[in-house]
């Protein structure tokens, strides 16, 4: 899984051998009034040969507390 927010982004860790995969990870990201106010979450499975296949994108607003 990938996030990004204008151009700063992070990767979780793949889960192996899971169809219900859990992330309990935590990322702070640090977003000021210049930047976009949107938050990009993006979702790949792992090849361990080739490509990752792209699986699915969201994409939310965050003006204002979240």
């Amino acid at each position: 899984m990938q996030t990004a927010c204008d151009g700063c982004g992070v990767v979780a860790q793949y889960k192996s051998k899971t169809l219900n995969p859990r992330w309990l990870e935590q990322f702070d990201l640090y977003m000021y009034d210049d930047q976009t106010n949107q938050l990009e979450i993006t979702v790949f499975d792992h090849d361990v040969s080739g490509r990752d296949d792209f699986m699915g994108r969201s994409v939310t607003c965050t003006q204002g507390p979240i």
